[in-house]
């Protein structure tokens, strides 16, 4: 994975009024709502598709997943199409929610309250 992504064509695509939902850029509650459940319901998305993988067999489930792969892709960008659209609704940029949930995750495995299950 790249350490440098360029996301200015995808973030300026979050202020395109192709894509109109209710109460689209309004800063509402009912649109952080359904922003929420969208992101919600397309994880959900990309959890059944491994569930439909463990039901049908995949004798190799989960090594071999290049079956799945399209699948799987598809889902993440729709799970990321309403996390980049929350992140435009709260004002945030990545960095800072990556910045902040790094600082967390060092604080928790400091405290010790982060295993490391390697070590067992």
């Amino acid at each position: 994975m790249s350490d440098a992504i360029n996301l200015g064509p995808y973030k300026r695509s979050m202020d395109d009024d192709s894509v109109v939902y209710i109460e689209h850029h309004e800063g509402s509650a009912m649109e952080l709502g359904y922003l929420c459940m969208g992101l919600a319901g397309e994880t959900g998305e990309l959890v059944d598709v491994f569930k439909k993988a463990v039901r049908n067999g995949h004798d190799d489930f989960p090594r071999d997943l290049r079956n799945l792969t399209p699948e799987i892709l598809n889902e993440m960008g729709d799970v990321m199409w309403y996390f980049f659209q929350l992140l435009r609704f709260m004002d945030v940029e990545l960095e800072d929610i990556l910045d902040m949930n790094m600082a967390k995750l060092q604080r928790r495995h400091k405290a010790g309250t982060i295993a490391d299950l390697r070590r067992k």
